[in-house]
């Protein structure tokens, strides 16, 4: 964790392990600016990814990725929670139910990981 500092919380939902390509758009000095990551992990309520680029913990940022087997990229608002080198903690902020159920399709198709404590929910 940034600084050493200890973050442990229990997730509200499960996550599965699933590498996608995700652009991240961000507001530094009022330029929007933008980027492209990879995410490591995806549940309900957020996703772990790795962005070649300085977040700042408690910054909203806005997202778009695309699901396996969708056509229909999601854009979301977000929330950056933590992070640990270029790995950040994401937590969705306006996802609709719809996109929320897609990923939750998710947890069947791929397995989900074990570890309960982290970032967003």
């Amino acid at each position: 964790m940034e600084n050493g500092s200890e973050y442990s919380q229990v997730r509200q939902w499960a996550r599965v392990q699933l590498e996608l390509r995700v652009k991240i758009s961000y507001s530094r000095h009022n330029v929007l600016q933008s980027t492209h990551g990879r995410s490591h992990d995806i549940g309900e309520g957020g996703f772990s990814i790795y962005v070649p680029c300085e977040l700042i913990e408690g910054e909203h940022v806005e997202l778009e990725f695309t699901l396996p087997a969708s056509r229909t990229p999601i854009r979301a608002r977000a929330t950056v929670r933590n992070r640990e080198g270029f790995r950040y903690g994401i937590e969705f902020v306006t996802l609709t139910k719809a996109q929320r159920d897609d990923i939750a399709r998710l947890s069947k198709a791929y397995p989900a990981l074990t570890r309960n404590t982290g970032a967003a929910s």
